[in-house]
């Protein structure tokens, strides 16, 4: 024979209790009692039943949570990004024996400023542009302009190669302490060092 459950036997107690134990305080309290302990068990059964499934709920609840799509910093990108917040001095020209010859004998050598708009010096003359454009790899250095002072010798002559470089360039890559600046075919124009590297 099957057990009785919790509601069966609280219901069979509520039908026996004033029949039997009517004429009898002490099994009457006894009776009581036990009404009592029964419907205390059935409401902890049924908080354990709630707890349980809330449980459940929640288990599945985070995990869906952390199936959504959420939109992503791609960090790579961004360390990419704050490499380039620095000052660079142009290091070699590539494929310019002669240039890179010249270049050695400067005592001020062309250098960018990339920590906010491009702002920095061509070998003569002070150079500045507007807020520097980059979308990964690609760089832009179109805004460029500079100020009007003569320049003669190898100062000069480097300085329109600088220039020269900067318009074309339309990529970059970080290596350590050093930039290179490469063309729209991603062939290397220049190599920069940082100017604050250990």
């Amino acid at each position: 024979m099957a057990p009785f459950s919790h509601s069966e036997r609280l219901s069979r107690l509520h039908r026996a209790c004033p029949s039997v134990f009517l004429d009898n305080q002490f099994f009457k309290e006894r009776c009581k009692y036990a009404i009592f302990a029964l419907k205390i068990k059935e409401k902890v059964r049924n908080l354990v039943v709630f707890l349980g499934l809330f449980g459940v709920m929640c288990i599945w609840g985070c995990k869906t949570s952390k199936n959504v799509a959420t939109p992503k910093i791609d960090e790579q990108v961004m360390s990419e990004k704050n490499k380039l917040k620095r000052e660079w001095v142009l290091k070699t020209i590539e494929g310019n024996e002669v240039g890179n010859k010249m270049l050695l004998t400067l005592n001020n050598k062309p250098y960018i400023n990339l920590t906010e708009n491009l702002k920095g010096f061509g070998g003569c003359n002070t150079i500045g542009g507007g807020e520097l454009e980059t979308k990964g790899d690609k760089i832009s250095f179109e805004k460029i302009f500079s100020t009007r002072k003569a320049c003669m010798g190898d100062a000069g002559k480097i300085e329109t190669i600088f220039l020269d470089i900067l318009n074309q360039t339309k990529h970059y890559k970080t290596e350590g302490h050093f930039l290179m600046l490469l063309d729209e075919n991603g062939k290397k124009l220049a190599t920069l060092i940082a100017i604050d590297w250990d």
